[in-house]
This record gives C-alpha cells, sequence and structure tokens, in this order.
C-alpha cells in the first residue's frame, strides 16, 4: 500500500484540522446531551459521517481520506456522538442492504441527531453467540409480532429505534433470521436501564411482548437476517473504531513514557517496552484493514483478529498505567494519562475474546466447530 496522501487528500485532513481546532470539542467524557449537541455541530458542517453519500448527508470521500478523518478525531480526543451506534454499524448497514425508501427515511435524520438508534442483538441465554438467540418473529398478516428479551442495548433508553435481530417463527440456524427496524415507543416494547459499576446507566435490557412491526422494516431479505448482520459486526469491528482507539492509547502510552522518564521509573521498563510493542502491531493491523477497504475487498474473520488485538492491548496498557501511578490511577488526581476502567470490558463489548478466537479457529484456520451442549 502506498502511504502517502495526495494533495486532495491533504487538503480534506487540513480542513478537518482547521474545523477542530476552531471548534474547541468538548471533553470526551461527556453526558449524552452534550453528545447530542457535538453531533449536531458536526452535522452542520458534514463531518458527521464523511464517508457517507452526498445525498444521505455524508461527503463521499475515500476510504483513505475516512481514515485521515478517523485519526485526526482520535488525535483531538473529540468527545463520541451520541448516535454513534446507529451512525457507525446500523447506518452503513442501511446503506447496504436497506431499500431506497428505507435510505431516505431513516438515514438523514440518523445523521442529524433527530433519531438515535440502538441495537437489540445479545440476549441472557445468547450474549456473543448470536446463533442461539430465541427472540421469535412471527408472520400475522402484514406486521411481524415479535416476542422475546434482549440485553446489553447501548443508549436503548434514548433510542427511538433499534436494529432487532430475531429468529422466525418455526425456523432454525442462520438462515431462519431477520433483522427488523423496531420503534422503541411501540406498544410491547419496555426498556430497563442497567446501572453499572462506574455508576452510569449506558446499557439496557429489552423486553418485547407482541410487538406489532410493519413487513416493509425487514433490511434485506426475509430469511438472510445472519447475511445482514455480518454487516453490522464488520462495521463494529473494521476501521472506525479501532484505527481511533490506537490513536487514543498511543497518546496514552506517550504520556505514562514521559511521566516514567520524569519518575526514573525503571522497574516498568519491560512493561511499557512491551506496550510499545502491542502499539506498532494495533497500527499495522488498522493499516492492513485500511488496505483491504481501499482495495474493495471485504473483511474477513481478521477483523476478529484485530478486535482481540485491540482488548488485549488495552488492557495490558491499563494495567501499565496503574502499576507506574498506584492509587493515584483511580482517585481523580489531575494528572489525565490513565486509561479508563472502560478497558477493563474490551474483552466482553463487541463480541468476546472467546468468541473472537472460535471465529479466527473456524473461519480463518478451518478448525471444526465446536459440539453444541444442551
Amino acid at each position: 500500500m502506498d502511504f502517502t496522501f495526495t494533495p486532495a487528500e491533504l487538503a480534506f485532513r487540513d480542513e478537518l484540522r482547521s474545523f477542530l481546532t476552531a471548534q474547541h470539542p468538548p471533553s470526551p467524557a461527556q453526558s449524552f446531551t452534550a453528545q447530542l449537541e457535538w453531533q449536531r455541530t458536526l452535522h452542520r458542517h458534514n463531518w458527521v459521517a464523511p464517508h457517507w453519500p452526498v445525498e444521505f448527508g455524508g461527503r463521499g470521500c475515500s476510504i483513505t481520506e475516512f481514515a485521515l478523518y478517523v485519526e485526526e478525531m482520535g488525535r483531538h480526543q473529540v468527545p463520541q456522538i451520541a448516535g454513534r451506534v446507529g451512525v457507525n454499524m446500523i447506518g452503513t448497514t442501511i446503506l447496504a442492504h436497506g431499500s431506497p425508501e428505507q435510505k431516505m427515511r431513516y438515514l438523514p435524520p440518523m445523521l442529524a441527531g433527530d433519531e438515535i438508534w440502538c441495537q437489540m442483538l445479545s440476549e441472557p441465554n445468547a450474549g456473543s453467540d448470536l446463533r442461539s438467540i430465541s427472540t421469535r418473529a412471527r408472520r400475522q398478516g402484514d406486521h411481524w409480532v415479535v416476542s422475546g428479551q434482549k440485553v446489553w442495548s447501548s443508549n436503548a433508553a434514548e433510542a427511538q429505534f433499534g436494529l432487532l435481530f430475531v429468529r422466525l417463527d418455526h425456523a432454525e440456524g442462520p438462515g431462519g433470521t431477520a433483522c427488523l427496524i423496531c420503534d422503541m415507543s411501540a406498544p410491547g416494547v419496555e426498556v430497563r436501564p442497567l446501572r453499572q459499576l462506574t455508576g452510569d446507566a449506558e446499557f439496557c435490557e429489552v423486553f418485547l411482548t407482541d410487538v406489532c412491526i410493519p413487513i416493509g422494516r425487514v433490511i434485506g431479505p426475509v430469511g438472510r437476517g445472519w447475511h445482514v448482520l455480518q454487516t453490522t459486526l464488520s462495521n463494529e469491528r473494521g476501521l472506525s473504531y479501532p484505527m481511533k482507539e490506537q490513536i487514543v492509547l498511543s497518546q496514552h502510552l506517550e504520556r505514562m513514557l514521559e511521566h516514567a522518564r520524569e519518575e526514573g521509573l525503571a522497574s516498568s521498563r519491560d512493561q511499557l517496552v512491551q506496550c510499545a510493542i502491542a502499539d506498532r502491531i494495533f497500527g499495522l493491523l488498522n493499516l492492513r484493514t485500511l488496505s483491504k477497504l481501499a482495495n474493495r475487498a471485504e473483511l474477513g474473520p481478521e477483523a476478529s483478529l484485530t478486535k482481540l488485538f485491540f482488548a488485549n492491548y488495552a488492557q495490558r496498557l491499563h494495567n501499565t498505567a496503574m502499576a507506574l501511578k498506584g492509587v493515584r490511577a483511580i482517585a481523580g488526581d489531575a494528572e489525565d494519562w490513565t486509561p479508563t476502567l472502560w478497558y477493563r470490558q474490551s474483552s466482553i463489548a463487541g463480541g468476546t475474546s472467546e468468541i473472537q478466537r472460535n471465529i479466527l479457529g473456524e473461519a480463518a484456520l478451518g478448525l471444526p466447530r465446536e459440539p453444541q451442549t444442551s
């Protein structure tokens, strides 16, 4: 891959840098309301999703320009947008599999932050193993009637719509599934926030009791929900999130190295060297993803490798910072360079590390699937 940038790509990056410098983005740790306001600021200048087509509010930028966009957003440590689940994962899924009517109806307000989306994928007995879902949808006239329970749905309490993964009644296996657009205010939808150890309640569980969803709200062909879902999961493990995290973690590492030099903490030398090596590998994995996407190749199981590597590296960096800083790492002092407690759950979010290893073993190495146990 050629790592030199064209004049157009450099102009794109400079325009974004000028915008971010002029806007003075708020700090990353912001409330949902502040994240929503930041998204609307970005939207007024067409910076929410520059890789989206122009007709839906994007800029139609190239994949290399999008990579520059992600890097700059990470380098400036901008806060997340309120509608990140919709824009980063569901919106791209609708672009790939949605009907023209669905694209025109749902994408512009999603980008503007006028409609927030959540994902309803995992269940109490089907966490990362989404093939085991039991939420059912049965056809009744011109509606699907859905009953079941979902869990770990980010921002479901604020969402107007959700991407709902269901099993079709009397059907088993990946071929008997569908992805539906669920109105979160529909009768039969009950959202219960889950209070976390950090005090936040970002995640929710959702109970669905005979929820009626019009047949026109199926994304992609009926029975091809698993195929559609792979697009969503690939977006989650693809380029945007890992590349931004690599920039953020690199900044943490640089400040940790500076602290270790100033304090003469030679005892942490080996740990910091291992973190520096991991940081470089993480960057190369992201460049490989960028190269594949730039050549219009689909992401395969290597997306799971990147996600697995990120989880291990993020936790190693966090543990090293804790060793360097001691109790001050959790005391909220003025030295803002310690990776947060959030990174402890990086091996769970977006598919557990165990599931990622299964994907790599079966899809990349060709190992036989594990036998199902009752």
